[in-house]
């Protein structure tokens, strides 16, 4: 019988929708050209701006549909503001352009976003138990945000100032800010098409954010994750080193670079690039994690528990890491521990469905015939939380349906 170490976060995706529901958000925005700018800079605000409006109502949108159908949402979520939700709309959303005019006064823009309600309820509770991907999406609303206010801010000390050498400075800065609101909007452009899958495209405007504002690491640190998922593991590697050039403290780059050289069966180099970033990052639970993973499959078995606890002192809510200890201990023949740490996992998170299938498959190798019954009931309770194992198992070997 095989058991299985769990190398990703259990992700539980509840929705109260059966049939797809679709949504459509329809809004306009008129930017008034000001002294700094030009047809470039004002659509990339207006373009700015009209997307803020439709993001926030598509938020304001779910999190009352959440209340209203009372669905099981995961406590990651229940937690995010709606600044925060509107961050994570905007990467699974696309915006498309309905029309636009340029008068050399104004800037006007019409756009719409078109939702399956069902979808998108699944994918914000999906990414807001990812962190790494909630900070990516909120740090680049964010940084569009401040790009925004500093761009009234400078258009105000324009109308202020009578040297023409502070204007032309003046000037500069403003076209920089509004090339921060382009590549943002490239930026989300390739998240979205990379949550679709579609890897092409997603390289291309990641690269596009990148050609526009040369130093936008997040964009760097996403191309990089498509060109793994592509299997171009070298190109990937080349692309997270780009980025530690750029940012030599750059914990996301060493942890990207650890993770390509663990899925290419290297432990060695990927241990060494978790280590230095958990020297950057020391209270990263998800670092230790991972770097227990790869203690395990190199061997070590000693120096992957050590790092599993860890994880666990700085996140006792960590199902995958009392997990693993408990496969550890397994292989060690010592039951008593790895039980105890599988029942661990489960106090961890009730629905945690790998660690019942454990605890079965442990009873089973006793060969007791009271702990097979037990055993029985621990498939059957990871059966119904969705362990096709465990259905496997009851049908063919207890001759019993789930």
């Amino acid at each position: 019988m095989q058991r299985k170490i769990v190398a990703f976060f259990l992700l539980l995706i509840l929705s109260s929708f059966s049939i797809a529901q679709e949504k459509t958000f329809i809004r306009e925005y008129t930017h008034k050209v000001g002294d700094a700018d030009s047809k470039i800079t004002s659509r990339a605000i207006a373009l700015n701006q009209v997307k803020k409006i439709l993001l926030e109502e598509v938020g304001v949108y779910l999190e009352s549909t959440f209340e209203i159908e009372k669905t099981e949402t995961s406590e990651e979520y229940k937690e995010l503001t709606n600044s925060q939700i509107t961050s994570i709309t905007a990467g699974i959303t696309e915006t498309k352009i309905l029309g636009e005019k340029w008068n050399g006064i104004e800037y006007y823009i019409k756009a719409e976003i078109i939702i399956d309600v069902n979808d998108m309820l699944n994918k914000l509770n999906k990414i807001a138990k990812d962190r790494d991907k909630t900070k990516q999406l909120i740090e680049a609303n964010a940084k569009a945000e401040q790009a925004y206010k500093a761009l009234s801010k400078i258009e105000e000390k324009l109308k202020e100032t009578i040297s023409e050498k502070e204007k032309l400075k003046l000037q500069l800065e403003y076209s920089v800010n509004s090339n921060v609101l382009s590549a943002s909007d490239w930026y989300q452009k390739g998240y979205n098409a990379e949550e679709l899958r579609e890897y092409d495209n997603a390289i291309l405007y990641y690269q596009k954010s990148i050609d526009i504002e040369s130093n936008y690491i997040v964009a760097y640190n996403n191309m990089g994750n498509v060109y793994s998922k592509k299997g171009n593991t070298d190109k990937a590697i080349k692309i997270y080193q780009k980025v530690i050039e750029i940012d030599p403290n750059n914990v996301s780059a060493y942890s990207n670079i650890g993770a390509v050289y663990a899925a290419k069966g290297n432990y060695d180099k990927a241990i060494d690039r978790y280590q230095k970033a958990i020297l950057l990052d020391p209270n990263n639970d998800i670092l230790y994690y991972f770097l227990g993973l790869s203690f395990y499959y190199r061997g070590d078995l000693d120096k992957a528990i050590v790092s599993y606890l860890k994880s666990i002192e700085i996140n006792h809510d960590s199902p995958d890491s009392y997990n693993n200890i408990g496969v550890i201990y397994r292989d060690k023949d010592n039951y008593n521990e790895a039980l105890k740490y599988y029942k661990k996992a489960i106090q961890s998170e009730p629905t945690y469905s790998q660690a019942y299938y454990n605890i079965g498959e442990l009873l089973m190798s006793t060969e007791n015939i009271d702990n097979i019954k037990k055993a029985a009931e621990y498939f059957k309770k990871a059966a119904r939380l969705g362990h096709k194992d465990s259905q496997k198992l009851l049908e063919e070997f207890f001759g019993e349906s789930w």
